[in-house]
């Protein structure tokens, strides 16, 4: 088409100069030495020119540290043109494909790798090679290295130094400018772009998407990333490393990007519909199934939650330990109140909640999508739990497997309220878990039985000082009972910006007289198995400090009384289980009421 052969132009990112695309790479090189910046580290930086195979008026020139992977490359590229609906991609260089999801097969010619390679490993100067993002309704990009240079960068990361202006696209039917198009799923073909003024025959059924300056335009759900021409754009990752090491924090960093607006656009869709078909109907929180995570061995194990009408939410247990512990606390005793042991399991969680249970961050994303949602428990709300922190925000990873594991969960539970023995396995330990394959060009999901690996038994390693020991020891004996609890403050401790933890309170309390004996904070920054070492050591300062010896500790957790009978036992102090503690109880209250009134 006649669009395709107009010289394109584009602005410089850095100098913001409007430069036609055959001049680009010329100028960028200049104008990048002219903009190094002072201090930093020198690190060898890749220049990429990016355009779209079958539409080259769309171009991008980027620039990225050679220690950074593929997987940052595809993530960018899906950010700024391509992120629609998860779909997956790949590169292609010299005949080898790197896969966001390899297929474990090498039926369909030579076998895949991962995008986990640095680019320096695979990339040099002058190699050209492509990029497929969606196996159905692909878009091909062509990627071309056009200079390796050493400079100083005090932020490595995907920086975009140049970008095409929106090409002069017109409308078909009165020649004006375009701004939408009649989506055939195809792309920009010229009979279907229409201007504001113009729209659909009154007789004709069509979907009018917005055209966007991407290769992407009016295929498959794309209706653009947001990024713009007013501001550069980039990807910048943290490092306080030399060139060398640069490639791990950067890929280390991964793990903590900000979620893009389509991987959301995909989440939000998923919980909708999990809203509507409200699979907690015919399912208990017990009927539990796994889905394996594309391109990996991670698998998360699904339960939906409702089924007695309280709450309404899916939650994905992160791995076989989180599940196996999952099934201790739902065979656990009455006695306790498991709602703080649930929080300890690494976990995604997609709720619906009443709409002041969201944050202002959560209320932005939705306003961003343009989605309206009005009711009690009707607010989708999507968490990360991680031991001994505040359940926080998702990164990109958690929002993409969050999003996978649901649309599953839609298919699967659909499936098992006319079969519910699919879920029946003869060995206790088996589970039905849906995995990802590759078949030719197609991707499917599959049924597949997976025995579940029990994790091995942890050993708590409990240390008292000798001399606190002694100390104890020579207390007056006979001091009467004391009540001991272990237990969750309310609100959150961090930085902000940062994943806040919990604060957990060990209290001792006199029962008669309701005396506090002691208190001690514990965060669980190093891991819940640190923290539970130190409790028993905690507890004895505590009686120090009072100068009090019990002859009994009574506790209603059966987790703290497995930590302390055996230690106080051999100090021939009885630890008892009981159903309450009313002591503990009243100071908790007083505790909560004088935190209230301080904030």
């Amino acid at each position: 088409m006649s669009d395709k052969r107009r010289q394109s132009t584009g602005r410089c990112m850095l100098c913001k100069k409007s430069i036609n695309k055959g001049q680009m790479t010329r100028h960028v090189k200049k104008c990048a030495e002219q903009h190094s910046e002072d201090g930093g580290r020198s690190m060898m930086l890749f220049h990429l020119v990016v355009e779209g195979k079958h539409l080259p008026m769309y171009w991008l020139h980027l620039e990225m540290p050679g220690a950074m992977t593929l997987a940052h490359l595809d993530r960018f590229l899906r950010d700024i043109w391509l992120e629609c609906c998860g779909h997956l991609s790949c590169f292609t260089i010299e005949g080898q494909r790197y896969s966001i999801s390899p297929a474990e097969d090498s039926l369909f010619g030579p076998r895949e790798e991962t995008m986990n390679q640095k680019l320096y490993s695979v990339l040099e100067k002058g190699m050209t090679f492509h990029h497929e993002y969606d196996y159905g309704s692909t878009t091909e990009l062509k990627l071309r290295v056009v200079d390796v240079r050493k400079r100083k960068v005090k932020m490595p990361g995907v920086v975009l130094l140049a970008r095409n202006e929106p090409p002069a696209w017109t409308c078909a039917r009165c020649g004006k400018p375009a701004t939408r198009l009649r989506s055939t799923g195809w792309g920009p073909d010229p009979e279907s772009l229409l201007c504001a003024g113009c729209g659909c025959d009154e007789d004709e059924e069509c979907m009018l998407m917005p055209l966007v300056n991407s290769p992407r335009t009016g295929v498959c759900g794309y209706c653009g990333s947001g990024a713009t021409m007013d501001e550069p754009w980039s990807q910048e990752e943290e490092s306080t490393t030399d060139d060398d090491e640069v490639g791990q924090v950067v890929a280390d960093g991964v793990e903590t990007v900000q979620p893009d607006i389509g991987s959301w656009r995909r989440l939000y869709a998923a919980a909708d519909q999990i809203m509507r078909l409200a699979p907690w109907r015919w399912l208990l929180e017990t009927d539990v199934f796994g889905v394996q995570f594309p391109g990996t061995d991670e698998i998360g194990y699904v339960s939906i939650m409702g089924n007695i009408g309280e709450h309404y939410a899916v939650s994905v247990y992160l791995g076989d330990e989180a599940l196996t512990k999952f099934w201790d606390i739902e065979s656990a005793p009455q006695i306790e109140d498991n709602t703080e042991r649930i929080l300890e399991l690494p976990q995604l969680m997609a709720s619906f909640e009443d709409r002041d249970m969201l944050e202002k961050a959560d209320r932005e994303i939705i306003r961003q999508l343009g989605l309206q949602y009005r009711g009690k428990r009707n607010w989708p709300l999507f968490r990360s739990y991680r031991p001994g922190f505040y359940p926080w925000f998702l990164e990109q990873n958690e929002v993409e497997k969050l999003a996978t594991a649901l649309e599953q969960a839609i298919g699967l539970a659909m499936r098992l309220e006319d079969r519910p023995e699919l879920l029946k396995m003869e060995r206790g330990c088996d589970f039905l878990v849906r995995v990802c394959r590759k078949r030719g060009s197609d991707v499917v999901w599959e049924d597949s039985v997976r025995e579940l690996t029990l994790p091995e038994p942890s050993t708590l390693n409990f240390r008292i000082d000798h001399a606190a020991i002694d100390e104890f020891e020579s207390l007056p004996a006979d001091a009467g009972p004391a009540e001991v609890a272990f237990f969750l403050a309310p609100g959150r401790v961090g930085t902000p910006g940062q994943r806040p933890s919990f604060t957990y309170l060990l209290l001792a309390v006199e029962p008669e007289s309701c005396h506090i004996l002691g208190l001690e904070l514990f965060q669980a920054l190093d891991g819940l198995h640190r923290m539970w070492e130190e409790i028993p050591a905690k507890l004895v300062s505590i009686l120090n400090k009072a100068g009090f010896a019990p002859d009994e500790l009574q506790v209603s957790s059966p987790r703290l009384h497995e930590f302390l009978a055996p230690i106080f036992g051999d100090l021939g102090i009885r630890v008892s289980l009981w159903e309450s503690l009313p002591a503990v109880e009243e100071v908790k209250e007083s505790l909560w009421e004088f935190m209230a009134g301080r904030s």
